[in-house]
């Protein structure tokens, strides 16, 4: 091979790489927003199996304590304890099931790279329903990289759907 080829074998795997790098990243980008996404879904039928199956009212809450967090805990009808400061913050598992709460879930994050844009905290009854703390329904939560938001809809019935 002589030179000239050669270097026209590097020009073109060159161009190649430049036009493939852009779309790969964008790709991963796309599939981490809808990996949280999933994740944040889970989370919220997690916490409706939670509230049938031990009959209590859940709140799934979201940027609760701090950005980026999210969990579901136990409404417990006690506003000193619903509304507490550090409610988000409770030990799980649960150190203490002679006192309520006694059904929180574990705390999640969404990765570093990601932010919650429209939240909704949800309140999940006994009955399996759902219904936004504020807002309308559907309930609306957005998983956000700041290029691409994915958005999860929460209907009153419970059905949960990543777009």
């Amino acid at each position: 091979m002589s030179l000239p080829e050669v270097l026209i074998v590097l020009a073109i795997v060159a161009t190649i790489t430049g036009i493939a790098v852009p779309q790969m990243l964008a790709g991963l980008q796309g599939y981490r927003t809808r990996s949280a996404g999933r994740q944040v879904a889970a989370v919220i039928r997690s916490a409706r199996l939670a509230a049938v199956t031990t009959n209590r009212n859940i709140l799934v809450r979201f940027n609760c304590p701090g950005p980026r967090q999210y969990r579901f805990v136990e409404f417990t009808g006690n506003a000193a304890i619903d509304n507490a400061a550090d409610r988000c913050s409770a030990p799980y598992p649960d150190a203490d099931p002679a006192n309520l709460p006694n059904n929180d879930g574990p705390p999640a994050y969404l990765p570093e790279t990601m932010s919650f844009g429209a939240v909704q905290d949800l309140r999940i009854g006994t009955t399996g329903l759902i219904t936004p703390l504020t807002g309308g329904m559907p309930a609306l939560i957005q998983v956000t990289d700041g290029a691409i938001t994915r958005q999860i809809t929460v209907s009153a019935a419970g059905r949960v759907q990543v777009q």
